[in-house]
């Protein structure tokens, strides 16, 4: 069963795909790169589902546009944008804009805002971190315990303080979803997780209605998030994907995001 947020989601913009949709002879197809990130892109009785799942599919319906959706890892992604070739042209979406992506990449009008950073921690536990008002306070506490991403990058003030925990912290593959699995288990004390995550958790995961979210000062905050395009996209497509965006944003209860941040 699909969650009550996806739900929340769709139907504002399965509106907007209805008021806006042009002809079929509009119609051209984008080959649109997802990782597995519930719940914003993953898989659901095998279809590709989620937040940014339901809102492109949405943008690209009221644009004319056809989207296959392709698995990758995010560093073939981001190859796959720079490198500007092939066809269908390839984009991805639910990112942040930085000078290295504006510089290969086609990026939409922002069409959402992230929830920022923040940490799982378990219900029962949140009195270690009552005194403690920063990511930093955190890390440097060596009573606490955290759970990491082997390979995963951390901000420049966060990786050096994850290093000099190491001995007390737990590293592992997989994704932020297998972080909160060790939070659930007692296994550490908290873990690197958005909010939204931590809110589809909370009914996802076994367990997860002991996690709660927490944003420490320091950590990245809520930001615009957009489509990122291999450049050889056509004028044309780019400007009916801001099209639809724009008219997203004038749906009820839509907020036009203000700012970008990173990823």
């Amino acid at each position: 069963m699909k969650s009550s947020l996806m739900r929340t989601v769709f139907f504002p913009f399965a509106y907007l795909a209805v008021a806006m949709a042009p002809s079929a002879e509009a119609s051209d197809t984008i080959a649109f790169l997802y990782e597995p990130y519930p719940p914003y892109t993953f898989q659901h009785d095998g279809k590709v589902v989620g937040t940014i799942v339901a809102k492109v599919d949405a943008i690209a319906a009221a644009a004319g546009l056809t989207v296959k959706w392709r698995q990758a890892t995010f560093s073939r992604m981001l190859r796959s944008i720079a490198n500007g070739k092939g066809t269908p042209p390839v984009c991805i979406a639910g990112y942040g804009t930085t000078p290295e992506r504006a510089a290969t990449s086609w990026i939409s009008k922002p069409f959402a805002m992230s929830s920022g950073s923040g940490i799982a921690v378990l219900k029962d536990n949140l009195e270690k971190f009552k005194d403690h008002e920063s990511i930093v306070d955190i890390l440097t506490d060596k009573a606490i315990s955290g759970a990491f991403l082997q390979g995963a990058t951390y901000s420049d003030v966060q990786t050096p303080l994850i290093e000099a925990g190491r001995e007390r912290h737990l590293f592992i593959g997989g994704d932020d979803n297998d972080l909160a699995v060790m939070v659930v288990r007692g296994r550490v004390d908290f873990a690197m997780v958005n909010p939204d995550q931590v809110a589809y958790l909370q009914r996802a995961l076994p367990g997860g209605q002991q996690l709660v979210a927490l944003k420490p000062k320091g950590m990245r905050p809520p930001g615009s998030e957009h489509i990122l395009c291999s450049r050889n996209l056509p004028e044309g497509m780019r400007d009916r994907i801001n099209e639809a965006i724009e008219a997203m944003m004038l749906l009820p209860g839509m907020d036009a995001p203000e700012r970008d941040t990173d990823q």
